[in-house]
């Protein structure tokens, strides 16, 4: 009789533990699944790119334990950013139909894996929702006009980040927007070819700087003259500025800016200064002739400026 009670003591007590357990956590196991969480073994989960995709990296993860997303590789994990570059992942799903494991899930409201339970069995979850990537790097390579005129050579590069570009939303560089300083050079800014911005990070675009010319100024104003003209120069850009006696202004004088040898007709400027960019003009010299005209008497002031650029 002891033997009989005995043997179904045995038979009934893990039945009576494994109900206890189904009634604490809400999920179904058998024995063999209680003794495995009793051992405190682990299961591992294989994530892929995608669906379809081949497993890209594994990772273990203790039977029995509630997870939630950020146990989950997330777009900070290099694994996940080389299952698809230049675009952030929008969360996990499983790739399995097992009702004691997707019982124990819960979604976020994008329909991503927000928490689950780890059941004693292997798993697939995959990527989804994927959006492209702010920060996909791409480089601006500069380059300068060489001394003979007929090329560009390598001067400096460096490496910007954009939006990976898509067919949906095309995203491009902004090389315009990040020119640099180069002495005696200018930026061809009609030659910048902005390029969509690869998700593999691939993406080049170049900048070319043409040498400035080099520029001498003379200023020739008659001994009698009431007024003068001095120059200043940036970059390429050279201001020509008429002094007035003291006690003048501007307003008591007309003025008419003119290369030399075209006259009067084809003004350069009528105000009392003339800004004139020497990387417009090809090598040579240019004779600028100023008249300024008192308004009180119609009294003309004369003088001239040459400019020499490149010889």
């Amino acid at each position: 009789m002891q033997r009989k009670i005995r043997r179904i003591t045995q038979i009934i007590m893990p039945l009576i533990f494994a109900v206890i357990i189904s009634s604490c956590s809400g999920y179904q196991y058998d024995g063999d699944i209680i003794a495995a969480m009793e051992s405190g073994s682990t299961s591992t989960i294989s994530f892929k790119k995608d669906k379809s995709s081949e497993v890209a990296f594994q990772l273990t993860y203790e039977i029995g334990k509630d997870y939630n997303v950020t146990d989950l590789p997330g777009n900070d994990n290099e694994a996940v950013d080389k299952l698809n570059p230049g675009f952030e992942l929008g969360g996990w799903l499983p790739d399995t139909s097992d009702s004691d494991f997707m019982s124990g899930v819960q979604y976020d409201e994008n329909g991503f894996i927000k928490s689950f339970h780890m059941t004693p069995m292997n798993l697939v979850f995959y990527g989804a929702g994927y959006f492209a990537s702010t920060d996909t790097p791409y480089k601006i390579i500069y380059k300068i006009q060489n001394e003979t005129l007929d090329g560009y050579d390598y001067y400096d590069e460096v490496i910007m980040t954009g939006t990976t570009s898509t067919p949906e939303a095309p995203s491009y560089t902004d090389a315009a927007s990040n020119l640099i300083e180069i002495e005696g050079f200018k930026a061809r800014t009609d030659l910048i070819v902005e390029q969509e911005i690869l998700a593999d990070g691939s993406t080049v675009v170049e900048v070319f700087y043409d040498r400035l010319p080099e520029v001498s100024i003379s200023i020739t104003i008659p001994a009698t003259n009431e007024i003068t003209i001095t120059s200043t120069t940036t970059g390429t850009t050279i201001n020509f500025t008429v002094v007035l006696p003291d006690g003048a202004s501007e307003s008591d004088y007309s003025y008419c800016w003119f290369y030399t040898n075209e006259g009067m007709g084809n003004p350069l400027s009528t105000a009392s200064t003339l800004s004139l960019d020497a990387s417009t003009l090809t090598n040579g010299i240019y004779q600028i002739s100023l008249i300024a005209v008192r308004n009180s008497d119609s009294m003309p002031f004369g003088g001239t400026v040459q400019i020499r650029v490149g010889v």
